[in-house]
């Protein structure tokens, strides 16, 4: 049987219709609480797409990284900054946007931190911190969702009920939702259309380019090769082994030829070897070399010339050869050992 109340009890006690507040105000809250676990899942959706070699180069680990980098970071950031606070909170086209504006920037931001700590922007640790970075956050948010569905509403002194209020209620808020207004189809479809042209225009592949690389290094007594601890000095007739690598980008097959020449200060320049190089589209091939000094102490300059033509191997003099499609040199000085003065 319903119980009635009289209209003295009404009067008296006019509060107590804004109960149902309550309510809604743990309706948002589960709503929340469901909004960032789909976007842990999401995230580690995301991270375990980006941290497969495999999927190099797929559109599956373009959409990850996408959202890493133009989603998730701001997401995660605006559901700590901007909690829900009653009425006063944001509507889903403003956090949409708040999440797209503010993603770059904290990425940018990681970036930074990640250089200064480890001295250089590797692929593996920038995502490895962005990742950590964005879960921190949307734990910390997760943390602040149940600490408020835990909080009771206090009753005030006339016999109504107000929810506790947050030190994060007095910031202020943006107004791009009240401007907004209610939801309006045209402007989720202006949304709709931007994204898809900006995930377009990261999917279209990129203009190839057509290039050659000559690259001189050293081995490590790893058998590691590093493009560090070149030789500097040299006594007269001695000898340095070197690595030379040579990789084909050009879309086609090609055939190269190496010549390394040796030149000193005087003038005097020698051919010191010739090898030709086949290589086909996007093959690597490694060549040791050995760098001979000269008798005579003084500075002298080892050039690694790399052409497109396999005429220049019956060249026989430095004078006459052509200017090479690559190029890269190693400066030595030449000294006398301290038997010889002896």
């Amino acid at each position: 049987m319903q119980q009635r109340f009289p209209r003295w009890y009404r009067h008296r006690h006019p509060t107590r219709r804004s109960q149902p507040t309550v309510v809604s105000r743990v309706d948002v809250t589960r709503a929340k609480g469901s909004g960032q676990a789909a976007g842990l899942v999401l995230l580690s959706l995301a991270a375990v797409v980006a941290f497969q070699p495999y999927l190099r180069g797929s559109s599956l680990r373009l959409v990850a990284g996408t959202l890493l980098v133009f989603f998730l970071p701001g997401y995660a950031l605006q559901t700590v900054l901007f909690p829900i606070a009653g009425e006063e909170r944001l509507s889903s086209r403003t956090r949409l946007a708040v999440s797209i504006g503010s993603s770059p920037a904290l990425v940018a931001l990681v970036a930074l931190v990640v250089n200064e700590l480890t001295g250089r922007i590797a692929f593996g640790r920038l995502l490895t911190a962005l990742v950590l970075v964005t879960g921190g956050l949307l734990g910390v948010s997760v943390l602040q969702t149940l600490g408020t569905s835990r909080r009771a509403s206090q009753p005030t002194a006339d016999g109504g009920w107000t929810p506790r209020r947050q030190v994060t209620d007095r910031l202020p808020r943006p107004t791009l939702s009240v401007v907004l207004g209610g939801g309006s189809r045209r402007q989720w479809a202006l949304v709709g259309v931007a994204t898809i042209l900006f995930v377009g225009l990261l999917a279209a592949p990129a203009p190839q380019q057509t290039y050659t690389e000559l690259s001189l290094l050293t081995e490590t007594e790893q058998g590691r090769l590093t493009a560090d601890d070149y030789p500097e000095t040299l006594a007269p007739e001695a000898s340095a082994d070197l690595v030379v690598t040579v990789r084909n980008e050009e879309q086609t097959a090609q055939d190269y030829t190496l010549v390394i020449t040796r030149e000193q200060a005087d003038g005097g320049g020698v051919i010191l070897a010739a090898e030709r190089v086949e290589l086909a589209d996007g093959e690597t091939r490694r060549l040791r070399t050995a760098l001979v000094a000269p008798e005579t102490p003084g500075e002298v300059r080892f050039t690694y010339r790399l052409y497109r033509t396999e005429t220049v191997a019956s060249v026989d003099s430095v004078e006459n050869l052509p200017s090479p499609y690559r190029e890269t040199r190693l400066l030595l000085t030449v000294r006398p050992s301290p038997e010889g003065d002896a």
